[in-house]
């Protein structure tokens, strides 16, 4: 909005303008601690700072042109310069500008050099104040400072160029050279911000390269910062991911100007286990617009997804559980009189007619959909657990002993490594159906010999315990979907065994799930709650 006449300025020309020979002695200071090349940062900063401001006095209304005519007639009041402006285009619609424009001298000035800086800046920031555009400037021949400079969106101007070595060091070389300096009043610095935040932070070069790796990457991948600095960030990427060249794809976006923002994936820790991500990447450029690298900030949100995960699978489950007890009221009653009839029909034929056996065979498939409507019916409405405490181990044992009668001579071993007198709270009946699930399930990945193996272990109030086999294990791609209702890789499968044991554990309060492949063989991990009566007898499971 235009200031009123008699409203005095609030902008960066009054009532302190700034002498070219003070701005010459501000980049002899920076330079003497930090070098040159970050005192004509500094200086290009403040005068993108004043141009912005300078920018908020003018009425927002009017082409491009017109406005940056203004903004020239500003710059020579702050002393720093007269703007000759060659090219000025701008296209709204399509989000573009570019501006040539050159600093003349003024006459009898003595530190024209230190000015330029400070010109370009206001240039900059008064142009993307205008347009609110992200931009940069960078000098049409960076050997003759005369030959003037162009303004451009940050993400089209020469990403290939490396910048000429005396020119600005550009925004992320100025961030990274402020790391350890204090911030005005406050003992507080850019590297205690980055090292005290939960995220990980992580600064890459052009080639993926790690630079910067801050605590909270530390923690979250568990690798030190002397670990991760000069390699290429593939490291935590688990195997597929690396495959695909996520990394390649991203900074290709990154490249072509597009956004990287809230990116869902995956990144692997030290010791193997993947967690998901929240990635954001951001393309950094120096003053110039040449691309020197980027910034990644991942946020861990496994915990997130998991709960959503959950809450989507409940409202699914509910669903399909729903549906499933339609089904099954509607099937049950017709099978019962098909059965009746088979049973009358076979009756009447001689005991040795061949047909018997044809009848026989309808039966037992009849007693097979019977089971499967039984399964939905339990399904889709369990009764709620009526838990006691029970040893822990001599319930898995007792039902053990049926499956060592059983499949013992095919050369399967069952081992029960539980110690004696952990006692937890749980249903036996809804129980013994959950571990028999997963027991028989064991024994069928074997397709032979092999070992079935069942560990609990105790952690604070409650227990966890493994079933586990020697075979050839779930694919990684199958973890996520084992659980879900009808999916199943036998023959003759209903495909409602493992969601029946998972709701009946988390029924008890627990958790069931299918650990990713890191060894031959299945792990399907249970957690229960331990009784607190640990002295109560073990009821039997049946």
């Amino acid at each position: 909005m235009k200031r009123p006449p008699n409203e005095p300025s609030r902008g960066p020309s009054r009532p302190n303008t700034p002498r070219l020979e003070t701005l010459g002695a501000v980049i002899d200071a920076v330079a003497s601690v930090a070098g040159r090349e970050l005192g004509e940062e500094v200086l290009f900063r403040v005068g993108q700072s004043w141009g912005r401001a300078a920018a908020g006095e003018l009425e927002p209304a009017g082409p491009l042109a017109r406005r940056l005519e203004l903004g020239a007639g500003r710059l020579k009041e702050l002393g720093l310069g007269t703007a000759v402006l060659d090219d000025v285009r701008h296209d709204p619609g399509q989000r573009d500008c570019r501006v040539r424009a050159r600093i003349v001298d003024e006459p009898g000035a003595e530190c024209s050099d230190a000015a330029r800086p400070a010109a370009r800046g206001f240039l900059t920031g008064f142009v993307a104040a205008t347009t609110g555009l992200d931009l940069v400037s960078a000098p049409i021949d960076p050997a003759r400072p005369d030959a003037g400079f162009e303004i451009v969106p940050a993400h089209s101007y020469r990403l290939d160029q490396e910048p000429p070595p005396a020119a600005p060091s550009g925004s992320a070389r100025f961030f990274l050279g402020t790391l350890g300096r204090s911030m005005g009043d406050f003992d507080l610095s850019l590297a205690d911000l980055l090292e005290n935040t939960s995220d990980a932070i992580i600064l890459l070069d052009n080639d993926n390269m790690v630079r910067y790796w801050n605590r909270g990457a530390e923690q979250m991948f568990q690798f030190t910062r002397a670990e991760s600095v000069g390699r290429k960030a593939g490291f935590i990427l688990p195997p597929d991911l690396l495959a695909n060249d996520e990394l390649g794809l991203l900074q290709k976006k990154l490249a072509a100007g597009e956004l990287v923002r809230n990116y869902i994936t995956r990144r692997m820790r030290k010791d193997g286990t993947v967690r998901w991500v929240s990635l954001t990447r951001t393309l950094l450029h120096d003053s110039h617009g040449a691309s020197i690298g980027s910034t990644a900030q991942l946020r861990d949100i496994t915990e997130q997804r998991e709960t959503e995960s959950a809450l989507e699978r409940a409202r699914m489950l509910a669903m399909i559980g729903e549906l499933a007890a339609k089904i099954a009221h509607a099937i049950k009653n017709p099978l019962a009189g098909i059965h009746a009839s088979v049973q009358v029909l076979a009756s009447e034929l001689a005991p040795d007619d061949p047909r018997r056996e044809v009848f026989a065979e309808v039966g037992e498939e009849i007693h097979r959909l019977d089971d499967t409507v039984l399964d939905l019916l339990h399904f889709a409405r369990p009764l709620p657990p009526r838990t006691q405490p029970t040893d822990l181990r001599t319930f898995v044992q007792d039902l053990a002993e049926p499956l060592k009668r059983r499949f013992g001579s095919q050369g399967v071993l069952f081992e029960v490594a539980i110690e004696e007198g952990l006692v937890v709270a749980l249903d036996a009946r809804m129980m013994a159906e959950a571990f028999d699930n997963l027991l028989i399930n064991a024994v069928q990945a074997l397709s032979g010999p092999g070992k079935v193996r069942v560990e609990a272990r105790t952690i604070g109030r409650g227990v966890e315990v493994d079933v586990q086999d020697s075979g050839p294990g779930i694919p990684a791609a199958d973890v996520e979907h084992i659980f879900e209702p009808f999916v199943t890789q036998k023959s003759r499968g209903t495909g409602l065994g493992l969601p029946i044991a998972r709701k009946n554990v988390e029924l008890h309060g627990g958790t069931l799930v299918a650990l990713p492949r890191t060894q031959p063989g299945a792990v399907f991990r249970m957690s229960l709650t331990l009784a607190r009566d640990e002295r109560a007898p073990p009821p039997s499971p049946f």
